[in-house]
């Protein structure tokens, strides 16, 4: 029964009763009105109760489609809008760090810009000064002053002045001679000032010409701060000469402040950096030519040397101890051979260390590949009951070897080949001077 017609239905009894009571003077009829609607409101609490609980009495109740209580709609709807509150700060603080990090990049990417724009105006401001010396569009970083950019301008400015002045004045006066001869001396005053000025003029004009070419010779420099006399000549068509006098008087006037030009005056550096490298080259090259005319290796060379001749002796040794464990007579001489040329190029190169360029391909590759293929050939001859496949690639082997031996006869000889030129050089030499002074048998029957 639904709560309002248990409620209507209850007041309607009572009502009821009550008229009948006041009517007849009984109010029993009344007080079991009462009672029984007391009753019913009991029984539906109970129900409700039931209902609410799961539980009649002391089974269960079968909620599988039993609507939930109040309460209990209650309690999940206060779990779920807790749940729902939660997400929503959720989201509002997911949307507050989206904002702040949109808010930063905004920032950044306005400073960004600032900073770009700051550095273009930057950019500009240098490439419009007179000390910029640009190529391309790009600001070389060349330190250049540019001396007497605005007073070659003056020059020649207050030079054309004075020459219009002193040419026009001069002439006037003398016109005038015929008639006032005293004109004289301010025909020749003018005349003195056009002079002057035109010298104003030629002055202003070199001095412009001269910062132009400093600016042309930075820039054949470019970013690598140094160029060669004769690469400036070939660029401009001057001769060296003159680009020689030019770097000189651009140095003394201060057109370069970290310009030098080298003892030789072979080069022109822009860069104290360049200066100090090229410097240290030129001892380094001293000491390298010094050794060299000594007959003494660089230590680089020195080095390489070592280290060639320890691998190679190494190699020698490891090669020794193989043909040692290989009881082949055939075999065995074919080792000897091998290791006797060995020693003999090391030797050589050891006492003329300018052949070591014609070892490089020996100690890279044959050498290694030499002492692969022995390795293997011992490790083969170990087995007691070799197969047709080992048989094989032994023969190869000893067939490879003949031909190692051949090309390191070749090589040894190429060790000597320079000597050997220099002895039939002297050789030749030799007899033709015997047989000019006639002191050999074929000189004497001519």
């Amino acid at each position: 029964m639904a709560d309002n017609q248990l409620l209507n239905q209850i007041g309607d009894e009572i009502k009821e009763s009550l008229k009948v009571s006041l009517s007849r003077g009984d109010f029993s009829r009344l007080n079991e009105a009462i009672s029984n609607s007391v009753n019913m409101v009991i029984d539906e609490a109970t129900d409700h109760l039931e209902k609410s609980t799961g539980y009649r009495g002391s089974d269960p109740v079968n909620v599988s489609s039993h609507r939930y209580s109040s309460y209990a709609s209650g309690a999940a709807t206060r779990e779920r809008q807790k749940q729902l509150e939660k997400e929503r700060e959720e989201r509002a603080r997911a949307r507050r760090e989206q904002l702040n990090r949109e808010r930063t990049a905004a920032f950044e990417r306005r400073r960004e810009q600032l900073e770009a724009r700051r550095q273009q105006a930057d950019m500009r401001r240098k490439l419009r000064s007179p000390d910029a010396i640009v190529e391309n569009g790009k600001l070389l970083p060349i330190k250049f002053k540019a001396i007497g950019d605005n007073s070659s301008v003056l020059q020649i400015v207050f030079g054309c002045i004075g020459e219009f002045i002193g040419l026009t004045m001069s002439l006037a006066l003398a016109v005038s001679l015929s008639e006032d001869p005293s004109n004289l001396s301010g025909v020749i005053f003018f005349l003195t000032m056009a002079i002057a000025s035109g010298g104003l003029i030629y002055v202003g004009t070199e001095s412009r010409k001269l910062l132009d070419r400093a600016r042309r010779y930075a820039r054949i420099c470019g970013a690598k701060m140094y160029a060669k006399v004769s690469q400036i000549a070939s660029a401009t068509g001057f001769k060296e000469k003159k680009i020689r006098k030019d770097i000189k008087k651009m140095l003394s006037k201060g057109f370069f402040p970290e310009g030098y030009l080298d003892a030789e005056e072979t080069t022109l550096m822009l860069s104290n950096e360049v200066y100090k490298d090229y410097t240290q080259m030129l001892s380094r090259a001293k000491v390298e030519a010094q050794e060299a005319a000594d007959g003494k290796l660089t230590g680089e060379e020195k080095s390489e040397l070592e280290i060639m001749i320890a691998d190679g002796m190494a190699a020698v040794g490891r090669l020794h101890k193989l043909n040692e464990d290989i009881p082949g007579e055939v075999i065995t001489k074919k080792l000897d051979c091998l290791e006797g040329l060995l020693k003999q190029m090391f030797d050589r190169v050891s006492e003329h260390p300018e052949q070591m360029d014609r070892m490089h391909k020996l100690m890279d590759y044959y050498l290694p590949t030499m002492l692969k293929l022995v390795e293997a050939y011992s490790e083969y001859d170990k087995v007691t009951a070799p197969g047709k496949e080992i048989v094989q690639a032994k023969a190869e082997i000893e067939k490879t070897l003949d031909t190692i031996n051949e090309a390191f006869v070749q090589l040894l000889n190429n060790l000597f080949q320079d000597s050997v030129w220099d002895v039939t050089s002297d050789a030749q030499v030799l007899t033709t001077m015997l047989t000019q002074e006639g002191l050999t048998q074929e000189s004497a029957l001519k």
